[in-house]
């Protein structure tokens, strides 16, 4: 991690071990088989195409935790692999959102 914190020094922030760290950091929220709504649109041409409506609410979850733990919004951002602005808007949602997509 260019910068940040290292694996060792977020679980003990966080209070967890490091194998928890790790597989927060493996986590990709474009990995096919845990976020994508899997499905199909018919486009205005009437052609078929993959949805692209991604379900973040695990990754939510997991930013507001390491949120919550006392990592910056850098850090977190580094370690779920997302951008700075994603963090922000976020934490920046209401606590009963319990769904959220983004294109």
């Amino acid at each position: 991690m260019s910068g940040g914190m290292s694996i060792r020094a977020m679980a003990t922030v966080l209070g967890v071990s490091p194998t928890t760290v790790q597989k927060y950091r493996a986590f990709d929220s474009t990995n096919s088989d845990a976020s994508i709504n899997v499905g199909t649109s018919r486009g205005r041409d009437g052609r078929l195409r993959p949805d692209r409506r991604f379900d973040t609410t695990h990754r939510d979850s997991i930013i507001k935790d390491l949120r919550a733990g006392g990592l910056s919004v850098r850090q977190v951002a580094e370690a779920v692999g997302c951008s700075v602005g994603t963090v922000h808007r976020v934490m920046s949602l209401p606590s009963d959102v319990s769904a959220s997509t983004s294109l």
